[in-house]
């Protein structure tokens, strides 16, 4: 009985710090590179690229509750220059405004698979955070030395990019500077409020301008869900360790 329990705790250590290693290409390579990775449960793939100067993440999905998920309750990206799963530092983008965000399109039960990504896009928030420890820096997604890039391949479609100068990634003291670890998660609807939400719900939501744990962009006061099985109730979360070239 004691082997079982020591061999299921083991295995539980084991999947919980375990991350999915993925290897970076040359940037130069990247425009005709296919996808290589895939996280399932989002159903997001992605790559990474990298030169010189900048890394270079791309993701893609057409599922609809992950696009409705990162560009409705903003996306977070965690970067760890030790290689584990570190939450220290992080860029997000979109940062949502509540009001302005969903003032002409509340979420009406199901998901919406006819949301107009193009004009979402145009529409959100043009600013985004680097946090590192106590360090805030706000920067427009295209002006600063982080760069955003959200596109609409097709109608139903959404491709994220962003490119992370080396030298704002790696610290100073960092010893190894070829391998960072990357989580990648969304806000979500909570499921205890309705499809309307309340003022007293609303009044206690997060700013999402806030950084760390709780300042994750939560819009359920607004848009809520139709069903606790909502796909929209779950985050996007996953993390991989990019191998860089």
């Amino acid at each position: 009985m004691m082997n079982k329990v020591y061999l299921f705790s083991l295995l539980l250590f084991a999947s919980c710090g375990h991350i999915a290693e993925v290897a970076s290409i040359p940037e130069a390579e990247n425009k005709t590179a296919n996808y290589k990775y895939y996280d399932a449960e989002s159903k997001v793939r992605y790559k990474v690229a990298n030169d010189d100067e900048n890394i270079h993440l791309t993701l893609n999905t057409a599922d609809p509750a992950s696009i409705y998920k990162i560009l409705n309750f903003g996306l977070k990206i965690y970067l760890d220059d030790g290689g584990k799963k570190s939450k220290n530092t992080y860029i997000q983008y979109p940062l949502i405004d509540e009001d302005e965000q969903f003032k002409d399109h509340e979420y009406q039960g199901p998901i919406n698979t006819q949301i107009d990504i193009k004009r979402t896009i145009r529409e959100l928030n043009s600013q985004a955070l680097f946090v590192r420890g106590k360090e805030i820096e706000s920067f427009t997604p295209l002006s600063g030395s982080i760069k955003f890039f959200l596109s609409a391949p097709s109608p139903q479609e959404l491709t994220y990019e962003v490119y992370i100068p080396l030298n704002k990634l790696f610290q100073e003291n960092t010893a190894d500077k070829t391998a960072v670890s990357f989580g990648v998660v969304s806000g979500a609807a909570e499921n205890k409020l309705s499809v309307t939400g309340n003022n007293s719900a609303s009044q206690n939501m997060p700013n999402s301008n806030i950084p760390g744990e709780s300042g994750m962009p939560n819009a359920s006061a607004r848009i809520g869900t139709s069903s606790p099985n909502s796909p929209l109730n779950e985050s996007i979360d996953f993390w991989f360790k990019a191998i860089l070239k």
